[in-house]
């Protein structure tokens, strides 16, 4: 039986969800509701659902949260948004989060069952072909380990590095194992998935990628796929903005807040962009009223007290989620901002 988790903050909303879906013939079945995203984290831990529906603008922990809380923590759920509103930030976070479709109240029951029946033949196949427990740990690990330096030499517009990062990863694998070719598959759909999150958090316009491969016949050529796919997105995004006739300052503004929990500075960001240091700085601080540096820190200070007061996770972790590389100067800048230590507010939090 296919476990599904419904989260609205409208009781009626879940209601309508509830009466539109075929779940008896999708051998569906809802074991539980939530009305909140920490409501259903919670309902998650506990009851490792298949799939989940939500909204997106709930009270206290919203959709785009819990889309980023799952899909980091419990990848494997399947994703579906459901949501009144068509907004830009809902939808682009529903993309990174590989939700699987974004359906608009009032729902369509066509639209969702339509897509019920895909997180069921996606589930069913899965399972009959074995792939969770063939897809081993060690892969997997290999696969994620790589993605960091890419993602920041993607950021840093460094074609030569993404090629040499791939081939890196071509050769660890090709030397850990021979590919299925469901492996094969399996790998460069989760690096497609990658680039497309990039594109998204560093503002390429369009959407040139392929939805799904050809099928590939070797190792090799899912490697140079994927490195020409990158390299191709870096040029592009080279050529945009290097004949932008003005610098945007607002698209300066949302890829720093895309990008923030990386250790970029206010001297790379100039660099992407083409401009000097001293024009963007000043340019930025005219515009928004606050220096680069300073709007860096809040918001990766803000950052670091939701992970660690709400997510209570580790303050090592968390430094290093929020682009500070010395967990020491982490804290001097933490204690600083807020007048108390991560621990003592982790603390503080708890006895409260």
């Amino acid at each position: 039986m296919i476990k599904v988790l419904i989260v609205d903050d409208e009781e009626w909303n879940r209601d309508i969800i509830k009466r539109f879906g075929n779940w008896e013939a999708y051998g569906m079945r809802i074991i539980a509701e939530a009305a909140d995203g920490l409501e259903a984290i919670r309902f998650v831990e506990e009851q490792s659902p298949d799939i989940v529906i939500t909204d997106m603008r709930m009270p206290g922990m919203d959709g785009t949260e819990l889309l980023q809380q799952i899909h980091s923590r419990f990848s494997a759920i399947k994703l579906i948004v459901v949501s009144g509103h068509d907004d830009f930030v809902y939808m682009k976070q529903a993309i990174l989060s590989k939700a699987k479709d974004y359906l608009l109240k009032p729902i369509d029951p066509r639209e969702l069952n339509a897509v019920l029946r895909k997180c069921k033949e996606e589930i069913e196949s899965a399972v009959a072909a074995g792939q969770n427990a063939a897809f081993d740990i060690e892969l997997t690990k290999m696969i994620k380990n790589a993605m960091p330096a890419i993602a920041s030499s993607f950021a840093d517009l460094d074609a030569d590095n993404v090629q040499s990062a791939f081939r890196q990863l071509g050769a660890q694998i090709d030397a850990y194992k021979r590919l299925e070719a469901f492996e094969m598959e399996h790998v460069y759909q989760e690096y497609l998935f990658l680039l497309k999150e990039l594109m998204a958090k560093n503002l390429v316009d369009g959407d040139p990628l392929p939805l799904e491969s050809c099928g590939f016949s070797s190792w090799e050529a899912v490697v140079e796929e994927l490195s020409k796919l990158y390299v191709s997105i870096i040029e592009d995004l080279i050529h945009q903005r290097k004949n932008k006739k003005k610098l945007n300052l607002r698209d300066i503004k949302r890829y720093i807040e895309n990008n923030f929990t990386r250790p970029i500075t206010v001297e790379k960001i100039a660099q992407v962009y083409f401009v000097s240091y001293v024009y963007l700085s000043r340019a930025f601080k005219s515009e928004f009223a606050v220096n680069i540096t300073d709007y860096m820190q809040q918001l990766r200070m803000e950052k670091a007290k939701e992970l660690i007061v709400i997510n209570r996770i580790p303050i090592k972790a968390v430094a290093e989620m929020c682009g500070y590389e010395d967990v020491a100067y982490f804290y001097r800048v933490f204690k600083k901002y807020f007048g108390i230590a991560p621990g003592e507010m982790r603390k503080n939090q708890e006895e409260g």
